[in-house]
């Protein structure tokens, strides 16, 4: 036995939200309902300790062993609420701490380093820190189920006695068979999911993105192969330059946690805003296990300062004609205005950041955009205010197809075409281009 992930259902009538893990598992009424797991990926197995079923005494023994690996979403309430479990059964929570003569105290809980959290793995990615959430996000076929919270609210805290209910301050499985057996299934399907998340996400390169910014690729580059690898950046979306920058500069891949980094403002809205000063922060170390060492960290950290030195300084914004107007048809985006060799013209983003693989589309200069609106509007000369008032936007189509959607309802579909490089040569150009023909065929020839 190798690796064991888990989910637990538990009751208590201390209000985990208000109290915190370590008060909620303290409560003398508390109870681990349910204990779902699975052995080295193997199948999910529900034990139901409510109806007094017991967890066998192998996989009680690798909770207590550093050894096995124990995986779960939000790791720390499971590894709590089993150190009261594990303790109420007599077993020893450290079998070498508590039997060693120097050691006066036994273990209160288990060993963090022995559990790995799905919670955390989440995070650096970026995504959901929510199980439901992490699921739909990754696209996952065995989700978490949606009955969760009611049935959560029914077994696991107290209930208001009533004449209906008999006055009975708690829901137990006898009193709705039915919801019970549904409360199996959530907590089989939790661990289902916790699986799916623990394959998918050990699927994400982290290594090889920062050995890729530390040999100086550059961010754009690796954003590209993360996307054309099909690696999800935050909330199941493609990676920008801002994510990949968070990412690399995300202090969990070396095991530890800066802590409030968001605050909420009231508890009203309860809205989270960045913690810039305003509270104090808290660094705390070795708080999971880390999946880059500390040199690579802050080799990446060193890439990153000299990546930021090199960006030219920002030019200030310039209005553009077509801003907005002309749309891809491939994959949606509006096109960019971009300068090539002194030519203004206009692209497609996905085109300029992803290549063909991902949008085949073509750059258009923007004096034919101009001149074939001239055309289709009987204009002599091109005038930006008439033309926003006359055409709503511009559709671009693979390879050389303009539609113009005019304001008036009216769709024109016209081609266009790049002038040959007989029309737009200028004698200069001719003359530099033999030039540098006549270099390199003189290079050859002393060769």
């Amino acid at each position: 036995m190798k690796t064991i992930s888990c989910d637990i259902e538990t009751f208590s009538s201390v209000d985990l939200a208000k109290a915190g893990v370590y008060k909620y598992a303290e409560s003398p009424d508390f109870e681990i309902l349910l204990f779902g797991y699975s052995v080295d990926g193997g199948d999910v197995r529900v034990v139901d300790l409510a109806a007094g079923e017991t967890i066998p005494a192998e996989v009680l023994d690798a909770l207590t062993d550093d050894s096995v690996i124990k995986t779960a979403h939000n790791s720390n309430f499971e590894r709590v609420c089993l150190s009261r479990y594990l303790s109420d059964l007599g077993i020893s929570l450290d079998p070498f701490n508590d039997s060693h003569p120097l050691f006066t105290e036994c273990a209160r809980f288990l060993n963090p380093a022995g559990w790995h959290c799905t919670m955390i793995w989440a995070a650096y990615m970026g995504l959901p820190l929510s199980l439901a959430d992490t699921g739909a996000v990754l696209g996952l076929e065995k989700q978490k189920l949606s009955e969760g919270k009611d049935l959560i609210r029914y077994f696991c805290k107290p209930c208001e006695p009533t004449k209906t209910n008999g006055g009975r301050t708690r829901n137990r499985p006898a009193d709705a068979p039915d919801k019970w057996a549904l409360f199996k299934s959530y907590n089989l399907r939790d661990v289902e999911t916790e699986l799916e998340i623990e394959k998918r996400l050990s699927k994400f390169p982290v290594r090889e993105m920062f050995a890729r910014v530390i040999r100086g690729d550059s961010l754009t580059s690796i954003i590209r192969w993360l996307n054309r690898n099909g690696h999800l950046g935050a909330f199941g979306g493609k990676w920008t330059a801002g994510q990949l920058r968070a990412a690399l500069s995300n202090e969990k891949y070396m095991g530890h946690s800066l802590l409030q980094k968001q605050f909420r403002i009231d508890h009203i809205d309860k809205k989270l805003v960045p913690n810039h000063g305003e509270l104090p922060q808290y660094y705390a170390t070795e708080t999971h296990p880390a999946i880059i060492d500390e040199a690579t960290f802050e080799a990446a950290q060193q890439a990153l300062e000299h990546i930021a030195a090199q960006k030219p300084i920002s030019k200030p914004w310039e209005h553009h004609i077509f801003t907005g107007m002309i749309i891809c048809s491939a994959c949606g985006k509006p096109y960019r205005y971009v300068k090539n060799h002194g030519k203004s013209r206009w692209a497609c983003p996905t085109y300029i950041m992803e290549g063909k693989a991902f949008c085949e589309s073509k750059q258009i200069p923007e004096e034919i955009i101009m001149r074939i609106a001239c055309d289709l509007l009987g204009w002599n000369s091109f005038d930006e205010e008439a033309f926003k008032q006359a055409v709503d936007h511009v559709t671009a189509i693979y390879p050389h197809t303009l539609i113009f959607h005019l304001r008036d309802g009216r769709e024109e579909q016209l081609e266009w075409q790049n002038r040959s490089r007989a029309e737009i040569w200028t004698p200069e150009m001719k003359e530099k281009a033999r030039e540098k023909a006549r270099r390199k065929n003189d290079g050859k020839n002393s060769n």
